[in-house]
Formats: structure tokens, sequence, C-alpha cells
């Protein structure tokens, strides 16, 4: 009799243990894939975004991706597919994201949120990264356009004048949208002028658009004022990351150079002419004198 009932409570106990088992042993593990969402994580939220929202080539910025759990279960070993775009450098990530790919998460209590922040740097100008997690979510990052405008000015004195030349090309990637070049010596009267794209505007050349590569020309006929400083710009609504190029300064000198500056000039190649004549007016003088 005895034995019958060890054996019954020995069933019993064993019974037990595996009903406890079967409800202790849940594993929350879920991977977010291919929209297969788990039905313990079907209540999860996601939400992204990134800041600044003005973005340029080759600027820092973050991507945040937060999720939180609306469900009355603690979920564990969560795993999110969360891809890096290409063309984008990740800088600094926190040790839960994996391979560029993957966000890994212990344990996420009900209603407990968790963020990933990703600092990147773009590579790519006028340019649309796309975030995607594997929930459907999706965001858009856009790059603005970049130019890289350049100025250069010459000029010519002659006659009471300066010939003015002004180039200007754009050497980014992107077109340059409203390119104005400004500050043209126009107070000094203009005689003349002669330029490929665009019209003048006051003491301003309106080029407009410039496509990557584009050049352009611009010729300018004014008096001439000897010592006149001239600092003229070209910029357009574009962003434009290296503004060194982006101003052209001086100041006018008659570039005609006197003969006697020619001779006293170090760097000048001597005439035999005129060093024959220097020698018929000077040599006599120099018997003269030791006489």
């Amino acid at each position: 009799m005895n034995s019958k009932v060890l054996l019954l409570s020995f069933v019993f106990i064993l019974f037990g243990l595996s009903v406890m088992g079967g409800v202790c042993a849940i594993d929350n593990s879920t991977t977010l894939g291919d929209n297969n969402i788990q039905p313990d994580t079907s209540n999860l939220e996601f939400t992204q975004n990134y800041t600044p929202t003005n973005i340029n080539k080759n600027q820092v910025f973050e991507v945040l991706l937060n999720v939180k759990n609306t469900c009355p279960d603690t979920l564990h070993n969560l795993t999110i597919l969360y891809k890096l775009p290409d063309q984008l450098n990740l800088i600094i990530w926190p040790d839960e994201y994996i391979n560029n790919s993957i966000w890994s998460i212990d344990t996420l209590y009900p209603n407990e949120d968790k963020t990933l922040t990703l600092v990147c740097i773009p590579t790519a100008s006028n340019h649309t990264y796309e975030f995607t997690t594997d929930t459907g979510l999706e965001m858009d990052v856009h790059t603005n356009p970049l130019a890289d405008l350049a100025v250069g000015v010459d000029y010519i004195v002659g006659d009471d004048v300066i010939t003015w030349i002004v180039n200007v090309i754009n050497n980014g990637p992107d077109y340059a949208v409203n390119t104005v070049v400004s500050n043209l010596p126009t107070q000094l009267g203009v005689i003349s002028s002669n330029l490929t794209k665009g019209f003048l505007l006051s003491n301003q050349w309106i080029i407009g658009d410039l496509a990557s590569g584009e050049a352009q020309s611009l010729t300018l006929i004014t008096n001439f004022v000897d010592g006149f400083e001239y600092n003229i710009s070209v910029l357009s609504d574009t962003y434009d990351d290296n503004m060194s190029n982006n101003y052209a300064s001086g100041i006018v000198k008659n570039k005609s150079v006197p003969v006697y500056n020619e001779i006293l000039d170090s760097n000048a190649t001597a005439n035999p002419i005129l060093l024959l004549m220097l020698a018929v007016v000077f040599v006599p003088f120099l018997r003269f004198k030791k006489d």
C-alpha cells in the first residue's frame, strides 16, 4: 500500500515539474525578419528620426531607432535587423549593434523603450539613404547637393582703360543653382562688356545655374584708375564646402613698364643697343675726368 502511494506521489511530482518547466522555459528570442513577427512581439512599436535634418556631404549626423514593448510580457534576446545603407560611414555605435546590421537587446520589460543611436558621416552629395526596419518602417535621409565654385580674375591696362577677364567654373559634383558674381568694378565706368552666359545687373553678373564642370567667362572694359582695389566673389544657393576659391582680390597697377625701369631691373635682359648708347655717352666723360 505504501509503495503504491509513493509511486503515485512520484508520478504527480513529475507531472507538476513538467508543467512548471513548460511555463518557465518560454524563450522570447525573436528575429524580426521579412516582416514575420512572432506573436509575442507584435506589440513592439518602432520610431525613427535623425538630427540635424539638413545634412551635407561629410557632415556628422545621428540616426535614432527607438523600440517600445507595449505587450504585458517581458521579452528576452531580441534581434532586430537594421542594416546601415551603403556610402555611409559609421563612426560611433554601441556594442549591441553588430556588423552594421543587427541590434541585439537582452531584455525589454513591459512598457520599456530603448534607443539605438548611430553616428554617421555621408560620403555622397545629393543622395538618399534609406533606413528600414524589418517591421516595414522606413526613413529617408537626403544629403544636399554640392557645388565647388571658383573665380579667377585678370586684367590688362592700355589706353587709359582696363580690360577685365573674369572666369567662373563649378568644380563640384552637382548643379550650382542661381550662381552670382558680385563686386564687379562697374563703379569705374563700364565702356563695354561681353559675357558667355547670363546678364549684368549693377555690379553683379547673374549667371544662373552652372552644371558640374561648366565654365563661363565675362570680359568687361572700364576706365583706368591706378591703385584700384578689387574683391570679386562668386556664390550660389547650392552648398559649397570649399570657399577658399570663391574670391579674387588685388590692386590694379599699370603693367606698362618704362624703359629706364627695365634697365634698373636686375631681372630684365640687357639691351645691347642701349648699352652701346650709354658707353658712347659716358666713356668720353670718364676720360675727361681722368685727364
